[in-house]
C-alpha cells in the first residue's frame, strides 16, 4: 500500500468525521441537544488482505466516536456507530444489500430519545 492511499483512506472514513464533528459539537452543546451517527464497518475488528488502511480508519473511528459520546453525555449529546454491513456501492460493486435498506436504522439512532443508547455501534444485519 502507498503513504498516497493510505492517508487518503484515512482522511476520507477517519479524519472526516473528526472534522464534522468538531464543526458540530458548538452548537449541539449551545442547544443542549444532538445526535451524532457516524458510519462503521465490522472491519474496525477484523482483517482482510489490502484493507488495513481502511480496517484501522474505522478502528479509529470507533474509538474516537465513544470517547466523543463519553465526553458529550452531559451536554445532551448521543453518539452511536451504525454498521451497514455488505452493502452494494460503488467502492463495492459486489455486495449483498441496497444502501436504501438502512435508512430506518440510521433514522433511529438519528432520533433517540435523551434517555437512549449511547456510545453503541448498532449492526444492520442484527
Amino acid at each position: 500500500m502507498t503513504f498516497s492511499l493510505w492517508d487518503h483512506t484515512i482522511r476520507l472514513n477517519l479524519y472526516s468525521s473528526f472534522l464534522v464533528t468538531n464543526a458540530f459539537l458548538p452548537i449541539m452543546r449551545k442547544q443542549k441537544y444532538g445526535r451524532i451517527v457516524s458510519i462503521t464497518s465490522a472491519m474496525a475488528n477484523f482483517e482482510y488482505e489490502g484493507l488495513g488502511a481502511y480496517s484501522a480508519a474505522k478502528a479509529g473511528l470507533e474509538g474516537l466516536m465513544r470517547t466523543v459520546a463519553i465526553e458529550e453525555k452531559n451536554h445532551g449529546i448521543l453518539v452511536n456507530m451504525f454498521d451497514p454491513g455488505n452493502l452494494k456501492t460503488e467502492q463495492n460493486p459486489y455486495g449483498e444489500g441496497e444502501p436504501a435498506m438502512v435508512v430506518a436504522g440510521i433514522v433511529k439512532l438519528a432520533t433517540l430519545p435523551a434517555d437512549g443508547m449511547n456510545g453503541q455501534v448498532i449492526r444492520a444485519n442484527q
